[in-house]
C-alpha cells in the first residue's frame, strides 16, 4: 500500500475510530447513569414503603395494648355497674385511634379454666364456641368493629341512641313520680294507691324496652356466624402476609378475663402502604408474597406488571423480570419482619430515547467535521507522501546496510568453540540491536587458549566499526603479548586511529598450565567458583576502556582446580533493569551463578533464564554476554 493511502486509512482510522468509541462510549456512560439513579431513587421508595408497613404495623401494636385494661365483661352484661356498657363504646373508640381503618373485627375468647388431666393422659381438645343464646360467660364473640364504631361516631344523630336516652329519661321521671306518690298516700286515699300501681307498670315497661334496646344493639355489633368466619379466613391471610399475630390478653380488675385478637384486613393495609408512595415519573409501586402472589397499588397496573414478567425468586426473594425489561427498571427490596417484598417498576424509555436523540446528533456533527477535514487531507497527504517515500527509500537502504553490517559482525565472531584437553569451553551472546556492541573471542595456540570478551560504547554500525578494529587487533598480537601487554598495544592503536569518542571495554585472559591469567579494561570483574567449596572469587581489576586515556593495565594469576568454573560476563546482565527500573545487580549474578548447575551450557540456560524472569519476559534493552570457562577434573 502506497504512504498515501496509508495517510489517508491512518487519518480515518484516527479520526473515525475514535469519534465512534467515544460517541458510544458516552451513550452507554449515560445509559447506566440513568439505570443507576433511577435504581438509587427506587431503593429509597422501597425503604420507604418497609418503614410505612413497619410503623403502622407498630401503631396496630400499640393500639391493642391500649385496649388490655377496657371492662369487656361489662360491656358483655358481666358488670356489676350498668353504666359501664355505656362508656365502652367510647373508650373503644378513643383506645383504638388511628388504627381504626386497617381493622375488620376483634374477636373476644372469654378465659376459661383448665381441666385437671391425669397423668399420661392425652390433652383435651379446646372446648368448641357456645351456640347462639348460650351464657355469654363462655361464648367467644367477634365484635364488628366498623359498625360499632358506625355506631359510636353517629350516636349523636342516631334515632335509636335518642330513643333509648328518651327512655332512660323517662325511666327516671316515672320512679320520681312513683316515690312522690307513695309519700302522699295514706290509708284514706286509695286512688293513690293505684297511680303508684299504674306508675311501677309503666315504668316496667320502659325497663323492658330499654333492655330490649340495648339487646338489639348489641346484636347490631356482633357478627353472624358466616361473617365471623370471613373475617377468621382473612386474618389467616393477614398473618400470612404480615408474619405478625395481634393479639392481647385482657384483664379485669387485676385478673386475666380473656383474649383480644383482632383481624386485620392486611389487603386494605398493603393498599394503604403502596398507595402513599409518590408516582411523579410513572412509578408502579407493587409488592409479592411469599407465594408469588402479586399486590399492586392500583389493579389497572396489574397488566402493565405482568406484561414485564416479573416473579419472585423463591432463595433470595428478589423480584427480576423473566426477561429484559427493555425501558424499564425493576428494584425490589425484601420486608424486614416478614415475607414481603416490595418493589417499584419504572419506566425510562424517555429518558433513554432523549439520550439516543443526542448520541445520533453528536455523531453527525463529528462526521461532518470529519468529512471536511478530510477534503485537507487529501492535498496534504501528497505533499506528506512525496517526502515520506524518499524517507521510506533512504530507510530501506539504511535497513539493509545495517542487516550487511550485522552478518559481517556475526561472521568476526567465532564459527566454532576451541577445542581445548583441559578446559570445557561454552558462550552466548544476545544483542538488542541489530548490530551490538559486544564482542568474544578466542585463540589456541601451542595449548594455549586466550579469551577476549569485550563491549563497544552504544549500538549500531558505529559499535560494529570498533568491534571490527579490536577483533584485528586480537587476531593479529594475542599470541604474541601477555594480556596486559596486548590491552597496551591495542589502546595505543585505537588511539593512533582517531575514532572520536569511541571506546571499547575489553577483558583478555589466557589460561596455561592449570592457572589463568587476567587483564581488563572497564570490563566488570571475571567470577571464579570452586568447585571444592562452592565460594565464587571476583577478580576485578582497574583499568580505562581502550580508546580512552592512556592507562597501564594490570595483570593477575589465579590458579584453577578440576572443576573449577571461571565467568566472564558483559554489563548487559547486571544493568538489567526490571518493569520497575531496578537493575539486575552484580550480587544476583553472582548468586545466581552460584546456585547454578555444574555444567557450561546448564549455567547459560540458568543465567538466560534468570535475565528473563528479572525483565517479566519483556525484550532487553542492552547486550548481554556469556563465556564460560571450566576446567575438566583429571
Amino acid at each position: 500500500m502506497k504512504i498515501r493511502a496509508q495517510l489517508v486509512l491512518a487519518f480515518l482510522l484516527l479520526a473515525v475510530v475514535p469519534l465512534t468509541a467515544i460517541v458510544l462510549y458516552s451513550y452507554f456512560t449515560a445509559i447506566n447513569a440513568v439505570e443507576d439513579a433511577v435504581e438509587a431513587e427506587s431503593n429509597v421508595l422501597t425503604a420507604e414503603m418497609d418503614q410505612r408497613l413497619r410503623g403502622i404495623k407498630t401503631v396496630l401494636r400499640q393500639r391493642l395494648e391500649g385496649l388490655r385494661e377496657l371492662p369487656f365483661g361489662s360491656w358483655l352484661g358481666q358488670g356489676e355497674e350498668p353504666e359501664a356498657g355505656r362508656v365502652f363504646v367510647g373508650r373503644l373508640m378513643t383506645e383504638i385511634g388511628e388504627a381504626a381503618p386497617y381493622l375488620e373485627a376483634l374477636t373476644f375468647l372469654p378465659e376459661t379454666p383448665a381441666t385437671p388431666q391425669a397423668p399420661g393422659e392425652a390433652p383435651l381438645p379446646p372446648l368448641p364456641p357456645a351456640p347462639p343464646g348460650a351464657d355469654p360467660e363462655l361464648a367467644p364473640m367477634v365484635i364488628d368493629l366498623p359498625r360499632l364504631l358506625s355506631l359510636g361516631r353517629q350516636a349523636g344523630e342516631d334515632p335509636e341512641a335518642r330513643e333509648e336516652l328518651g327512655r332512660e329519661v323517662a325511666e327516671l321521671a316515672l320512679v320520681g313520680v312513683r316515690e312522690a306518690l307513695r309519700a302522699l298516700a295514706t290509708p284514706e286515699s286509695p286512688e293513690i294507691e293505684g297511680a303508684v300501681a299504674e306508675v311501677e307498670r309503666e315504668t316496667r315497661r320502659v325497663r323492658e324496652e330499654a333492655e330490649k334496646a340495648r339487646q338489639e344493639r348489641r346484636a347490631i355489633v356482633v357478627m353472624r356466624e358466616d361473617e365471623r368466619l370471613a373475617v377468621e379466613e382473612r386474618h389467616r391471610e393477614a398473618e400470612r402476609l404480615l408474619s405478625t399475630d395481634f393479639g392481647v390478653k385482657v384483664r379485669e380488675k387485676g385478673e386475666v378475663v380473656g383474649e383480644l385478637q383482632a383481624q386485620v384486613d392486611a389487603k386494605k393495609l398493603l393498599h394503604s402502604v403502596l398507595h402513599s408512595t409518590p408516582r411523579h415519573r410513572g412509578e408502579i409501586p407493587f409488592a409479592f408474597d411469599a407465594e408469588g402472589r402479586l399486590y399492586p397499588a392500583d389493579e389497572a397496573d396489574r397488566p402493565r406488571l405482568e406484561a414485564l414478567g416479573l416473579e419472585r425468586d423463591p432463595d433470595s426473594g428478589e423480584v427480576r423480570p423473566r426477561q429484559g425489561t427493555g425501558d424499564w427498571v425493576v428494584v425490589s427490596q425484601r420486608e424486614l419482619d416478614s415475607e414481603l417484598v416490595f418493589g417499584i417498576a419504572r419506566p425510562i424509555g424517555d429518558s433513554l430515547a432523549a439520550i439516543r436523540r443526542t448520541t445520533i446528533h453528536n455523531l453527525g456533527i463529528g462526521l461532518v467535521l470529519i468529512a471536511l477535514a478530510f477534503v485537507g487531507v487529501l492535498p496534504l497527504s501528497r505533499r506528506i507522501s512525496r517526502g515520506l517515500d524518499l524517507l521510506e527509500i533512504e530507510y530501506e537502504r539504511k535497513s539493509r546496510e545495517l542487516e550487511e553490517a550485522r552478518q559481517f559482525q556475526l561472521s568476526l565472531l567465532p564459527k566454532t568453540l576451541p577445542d581445548h584437553p583441559a578446559y570445557e569451553v561454552a558462550v552466548d551472546m544476545r544483542t538488542a540491536t541489530e548490530v551490538g556492541g559486544d564482542y568474544y573471542d578466542f585463540h589456541l595456540a601451542g595449548g594455549v587458549l586466550t579469551v577476549a570478551v569485550g563491549d563497544a560504547t552504544g549500538h549500531g554500525a558505529r559499535a560494529g566499526t570498533m568491534v571490527t578494529v579490536v577483533k584485528s587487533l586480537f587476531s593479529s598480537a594475542a599470541a604474541d603479548a601477555s594480556p596486559g601487554e596486548f590491552l597496551i598495544r591495542a589502546a595505543a592503536a585505537i588511539k593512533r586511529m582517531d575514532l572520536g569518542r569511541m571506546a571499547m571495554a575489553l577483558t583478555v585472559v589466557r589460561f596455561d598450565d592449570g592457572a589463568l591469567t587476567l587483564a581488563a579494561a572497564g570490563m566488570p570483574p571475571a567470577l571464579v567458583r570452586r568447585a571444592a567449596g562452592g565460594e565464587v572469587e571476583e577478580l576485578e581489576l582497574p583499568g580505562m576502556p581502550l580508546g580512552g586515556l592512556d592507562c597501564h593495565y594490570q595483570e593477575r594469576r589465579v590458579e584453577l582446580a578440576g572443576g573449577d568454573v571461571v565467568l566472564l560476563l558483559s554489563d548487559g546482565l547486571p544493568e538489567l533493569p526490571d518493569p520497575r527500573g531496578e537493575p539486575f545487580g552484580y550480587a544476583r549474578v553472582r548468586g545466581a551463578f552460584a546456585a547454578a548447575a555444574a555444567e557450561p551450557a546448564a549455567i547459560l540456560a540458568e543465567l538466560t533464564s534468570a535475565a528473563l524472569t528479572w525483565t517479566e519476559g519483556r525484550p532487553a534493552a542492552d547486550d548481554m554476554t556469556f563465556v564460560i570457562v571450566k576446567r575438566k577434573a583429571h
